[in-house]
């Protein structure tokens, strides 16, 4: 593996992890993120 694939794979787990630990700290957020996708439509 080239070193540049490496740094990616790395920063993409980082990303990864930081955007779980924020979901978890603030579930609201993956419920706005569904209203954004058009989810309320299905809610009514």
């Amino acid at each position: 593996m080239s070193w540049p694939r490496i740094k990616a794979e790395v920063l993409w787990r980082l990303r990864d992890r930081a955007l779980l630990m924020r979901a978890s700290e603030t579930p609201q957020i993956l419920a706005l993120s569904e209203e954004a996708r058009g989810a309320p439509a299905a809610s009514e």
